[in-house]
């Protein structure tokens, strides 16, 4: 994760940068940022400074949301999902319906499995490859889906199986064991995680390195300071980023340096293979292979965007091609870049939109902020409201709101008034009227909703499908399943939804964990834990 205001990289835990300090969550009220110095302005000057700020790293993403939100209740301006488990997406099945659900819940629920009361209790309370870590008097082993001690409760501690092998410690060592219970690779690290595609991350006297399903150390401990084992994005799946005396870099799964840790940041993978990065601040691009395509030179680049990226030297803003070639002047004091053939550029306190030629083909001067295109309407803003404009320059959503995401495929944006959250269409009619404190990210046509600290799903016509009575974010699962289940909280207990907000499962749990490969962990109120089984 990267700051979108500086670009520095950002432990995963961070809310503030640790370079320049800004709160890095998308909760953050842009307009009032107090981190713009600059003399002899106004106060719209400052507005539109700190605007520009915020979209410079909004650009390498597809949302820019809350830009204008002044109010105190705005809570979140961010509709997308808050962590890696919400963004399961909803069942989208057309033939669904509330009597299956029931049914299979049911049978669930009848067949569930009751392990003993006080002994075992499962640590990451999901089973992976058919499995789940568990522990038993202060030990660790495993139990498969019918609640049989497969693994011994031996060891100190336990991760889940990932390759066919799961990480155990032993005499304050880790190493690994399958799922005989045979051990595989010596308990000599000082930490281990779980295999993914064949390579996993180790630590040894606090330093870092990877070994494969063998035990093979294809990196050996100390080479590098820092290591991940989280795809970068799709195309670089063969790719690791590490680190080495302070700079990044990457390797292959066998340990071969691809690309030379000599830079600060990784910015921005693409789908052609260019890779935007920072060294000795500066911005260029090089290849998969490392080779430096564009010479780091640039005060600031952004991602390239129909072939074009937008550059920044000596304080102005140009674009260039793939082969590093200037095609737009550098007469601009900013893009964000170009997005369905036009790009909102700034000049001389004026804002306009311009082709891939360099033409003036939209004169947004009337506004304080433009923002690029997305499904044929751009947000533009005046005097901190915002509103919509099309390809002709027509203002086709009046500027009353405090706040807009981009319209999605569908036609529709979440848009703020009064500080609360509603859903219009691209003629600006209220197809949910703004009620809500949140409104999070439309996932196959259904949204979470939030209001007085209750949560509740909306459909794309309005329809309130869950009214907002539950305690926590709504997560419904993709597992192996046909059917598709929510874990919901209410008054403190636990239970299931299906998409048409029936309680398949009353809320009756003092735990309900979520549905993982057709499988989940529930406790009752003598704190006894069980597995349902929605396999059966």
């Amino acid at each position: 994760m990267f700051c979108r205001y500086c670009g520095e990289q950002l432990p995963d835990e961070s809310k503030k940068c640790p370079k320049c300090g800004s709160d890095i969550s998308y909760n953050k009220n842009i307009t009032k940022s107090e981190n713009i110095q600059t003399e002899n302005t106004n106060i719209k000057k400052i507005f539109f400074v700190i605007v520009i700020i915020g979209l410079i790293l909004a650009v390498v993403s597809v949302n820019f949301k809350n830009i204008f939100n002044k109010s105190e209740n705005m809570e979140n301006g961010n509709y997308t999902s808050k962590n890696s488990a919400e963004e399961k997406n909803v069942n989208n099945k057309s033939d669904d319906n509330t009597e299956d659900y029931s049914k299979i819940a049911k049978k669930a629920e009848a067949n569930i499995i009751w392990l003993p009361k006080d002994s075992y209790e499962p640590t990451d309370l999901f089973f992976e490859e058919e499995l789940a870590p568990v522990k038993k008097d202060g030990k660790y082993g495993f139990i498969d889906e019918k609640g049989n001690e497969v693994i011994e409760c031996k060891y100190d501690d336990a991760k889940y199986f990932g390759d066919g092998l799961a990480p155990v410690k032993k005499d304050d060592k880790w190493g690994y064991i399958d799922k005989n219970g045979n051990e595989i690779i010596d308990f000599k690290y000082d930490n281990a995680e779980s295999f993914y595609d064949g390579v996993t991350g180790v630590e040894k006297d606090g330093k870092y390195g990877y070994i494969n399903i063998d035990g093979k150390e294809i990196v050996e401990c100390g080479v590098y300071n820092y290591n991940t084992l989280s795809n970068i994005r799709p195309g670089y799946e063969e790719m690791l980023l590490v680190k080495k005396d302070n700079k990044l870099g990457l390797i292959d799964k066998n340990g071969n340096e691809v690309v030379e840790c000599k830079y600060d940041n990784f910015e921005y993978f693409d789908d052609n293979g260019f890779i935007l990065v920072k060294r000795d601040d500066k911005y260029g691009f090089i290849d998969k292979n490392g080779n430096e395509i564009i010479e780091c030179k640039y005060d600031y680049a952004s991602p390239f965007s129909e072939e074009l990226a937008a550059v920044k030297i000596d304080d102005k803003y140009g674009f260039i091609d793939r082969n590093g070639n200037e095609v737009i002047s550098f007469d601009y004091y900013f893009s964000p870049g170009f997005s369905e053939e036009l790009a909102p550029v700034y000049k001389d306190d004026k804002i306009a939109y311009i082709d891939k030629n360099g033409n003036e083909v939209i004169d947004a001067s009337e506004y304080d902020f433009a923002d690029r295109f997305f499904n044929g309407l751009a947000l533009v803003a005046v005097d901190d409201k915002c509103g919509c404009i099309d390809k002709n320059g027509n203002e086709v959503i009046k500027c009353e709101y405090e706040g807009m995401d981009h319209f999605d495929d569908d036609g529709l944006a979440v848009a703020i008034k009064y500080g609360l959250r509603g859903l219009i269409d691209k003629n600006g009619n209220e197809i949910i009227e703004c009620k809500y404190d949140d409104v999070y990210e439309f996932r196959n046509g259904l949204a979470v909703v939030k209001n007085y600290e209750k949560y509740g799903l909306i459909d794309k016509k309005g329809n309130e499908v869950v009214e907002c009575k539950y305690d926590d974010y709504i997560i419904f699962d993709l597992s192996p399943l046909s059917i598709k289940l929510a874990t919901v909280q209410r008054d403190g207990k636990y239970g299931y939804i299906d998409k048409h907000g029936k309680e398949v499962i009353e809320c009756k749990y003092d735990y309900a964990g979520d549905i993982h490969n057709g499988l989940a962990f529930v406790k009752n109120e003598d704190g006894q834990y069980g597995i349902l089984n929605f396999n059966i």
